[in-house]
C-alpha cells in the first residue's frame, strides 16, 4: 500500500491506514495484557501500552 487513499476526495496518507489497523490489533492485545496481568509489572501502564502500539504500529509498516 504505496498510495493515498481516497475518501470523497479526501487524500489520506497510508500511515493513516496502518494506524488504523494497528488500533485494532491493539484492541485485544491490550485485553490481553489487561487479564493476564502485565500492568501490575510495568511502572507506567499508558506509556506501556503507547509503546506496544508503536511497535504493532512500525511492524505493520515494515511488512506490509
Amino acid at each position: 500500500m504505496t498510495h493515498e487513499l481516497s475518501l470523497d476526495d479526501i487524500l489520506f496518507a497510508p500511515i493513516v491506514a496502518y494506524a488504523l489497523v494497528a488500533l485494532a490489533i491493539m484492541v485485544p492485545v491490550r485485553w490481553a495484557m489487561w487479564r493476564v496481568g502485565v500492568q501490575r509489572w510495568v511502572w507506567h501502564p499508558a506509556l506501556f501500552e503507547f509503546c506496544v502500539y508503536l511497535i504493532i504500529l512500525s511492524l505493520l509498516v515494515i511488512h506490509v
